[in-house]
């Protein structure tokens, strides 16, 4: 006996040593991409956000501000202050880094939670959520929005799978604060509040049902407010929506419903393939191959639906938690739909069905919906099911790892020397034209113009290393006229005025 616990002892150690191990090193390998591949000025959405960084804008109304299809108060709140006091764009990259490592490891000790001891098949979490093919999230410091949006549906995902029947309310309690904390992360946690407010409801009826006194009606008036809270903040979310401009309408893109809705079935399916990284787009491929892995997808979530409902009717005692799970892989579905039916409008150039989806930012709002495959299956009630599966998924982004690696630092060069060149052409003293002509003459014109009023915001308030331009000299042998300038503050009409 004695010899056995020993032997056991070592085995846990040794597994121990080995999901840490990975976790560790993959978290030490994004940090060196972010430090060596630095990202030392804005990046593309970011200059919309030049007038708030520099305190042009208002704080509180770019809060609630819409950029894009999202309004991210929640990350917003981090990611400027922290941006305006270090004066360093990448400063979010580093927050990102620390909420990413801290989250891996939760999901590691929600799976040992879940089986009873760790397994080495739970490497899969910092595998698939560490790896350098999210090179375009540890780039860019605004990014810091996907990351809470992860976050914080990872923290929710856990929350489901330890719900039992004995901590209902508490469970729920924590799964409806979570929730609220998750819409304020943009469109991609907002998919997650009908589904969660349904699922409260649920929550609701077993605990009265089960608790019929007074104490069970009081958990329950909590869960209650905090279920109607989710809809009043959808409904205040979409109070001034609209299409962003550069958006086309896939109504009008493909003609009918009918394409428009397959043209955007595609595009989701393009954008849960990121949830494995850059190397679940099996670029550059040929159709077929992206095609089949499509099917593959769809075979997967129609099976995992299909096991999920079938413990709701045989398994009482887990219902809670089965519900949970489907709900939550239903969110994570309208998600990716959301992101096709927004990004399908995207065409090449020979006028085809493009790739936006495969855009590699999506990994991290796409990852949730592995997560929530792997305990699905690893709380199945086979044991051969909860044994072999995580297994198969740890080998599969095992697999796809060094291509990963290999795709991170390939963009992570390009990236560095493109800021490299960037920077020197700025220090040289180059006009705002000029550095446009030359770095963002392929941008569409709406940003065009928040980019040449970022610079101007930058040089006017010496951001980094940003300095106003020096006056041109006329030529020897002339007077240059003089005329009174009126000074103003850079703010208001005159970001319109300086767009132009």
């Amino acid at each position: 006996m004695l010899t056995s616990t020993s032997a056991q002892d070592r085995a846990a150690k040794r597994t121990w040593w080995f999901v840490y191990g990975v976790w560790a090193a993959l978290t030490l390998q994004a940090l060196h991409f972010v430090i060596f591949f630095p990202t030392t000025g804005p990046i593309i959405d970011e200059w919309e956000f030049i007038p708030a960084v520099t305190q042009e804008e208002p704080f509180w109304p770019f809060l609630w501000k819409l950029h894009n299809e999202h309004r991210f108060p929640l990350p917003r709140l981090i990611w400027l202050p922290l941006t305006q006091f270090t004066k360093n764009f990448q400063t979010g990259c580093y927050i990102s880094l620390i909420g990413m490592s801290l989250v891996t490891v939760l999901m590691i000790r929600t799976a040992a939670a879940v089986r009873g001891r760790l397994h080495f098949a739970d490497a899969f979490f910092p595998i698939s959520m560490l790896h350098l093919g999210h090179w375009e999230n540890w780039r860019m410091g605004y990014q810091i929005c996907f990351m809470l949006n992860l976050v914080l549906a990872a923290i929710l995902l856990r929350i489901i799978v330890l719900t039992k029947r004995d901590r209902l309310g508490s469970r729920g309690i924590q799964a409806g604060v979570t929730t609220l904390l998750l819409l304020g992360c943009g469109a991609g946690g907002l998919a997650f509040g009908p589904f969660m407010a349904l699922w409260l409801g649920a929550l609701i009826y077993w605990l009265v049902r089960s608790s019929p006194n007074s104490g069970g009606w009081k958990q329950s008036s909590w869960l209650l407010v905090l279920a109607a809270l989710i809809p009043v903040y959808v409904i205040l979310y979409l109070q001034g929506f609209h299409r962003p401009g550069h958006h086309a309408d896939p109504l009008e893109v493909w003609g009918s419903t009918s394409r428009a809705a397959w043209q955007a079935l595609r595009s989701a399916l393009q954008s849960l393939s990121m949830a494995f990284g850059p190397a679940g787009s099996f670029q550059p491929a040929p159709e077929w191959i992206w095609t089949v892995f499509a099917v593959l997808i769809c075979l997967i979530g129609f099976i995992c639906v299909i096991h999920l409902l079938w413990a709701l009717s045989k398994r009482p005692e887990v219902r809670p938690r089965t519900l949970g799970l489907l709900l939550y892989l239903s969110a994570m579905a309208f998600m990716a739909y959301g992101i096709g039916w927004g990004r399908c409008v995207f065409l090449t150039d020979d006028g085809k069905p493009g790739y936006m989806g495969l855009s590699s930012r999506y990994a991290w709002i796409m990852w949730p919906a592995i997560g929530a495959i792997y305990f699905i299956w690893l709380t199945a009630a086979r044991a051969w099911l909860t044994r072999w599966i995580p297994i198969f998924m740890f080998v599969v982004v095992t697999l796809m790892l060094p291509f990963n690696i290999a795709t991170g630092y390939k963009e992570g060069l390009v990236h560095r020397e493109y800021y490299e060149a960037w920077e020197k052409s700025v220090r040289e003293g180059k006009g705002d034209e000029e550095l446009i002509d030359q770095y963002f003459s392929n941008y569409y014109d709406d940003l065009v113009i928040r980019i040449r009023v970022g610079l101007a915001l930058l040089r006017k308030h010496e951001f980094l290393y940003f300095r106003p331009l020096e006056p041109a000299m006329p030529p020897r042998g002339t007077q240059p006229q003089r005329r009174r300038v009126k000074r103003s503050r850079l703010s208001g009409s005159s970001f319109r005025r300086a767009g132009r």
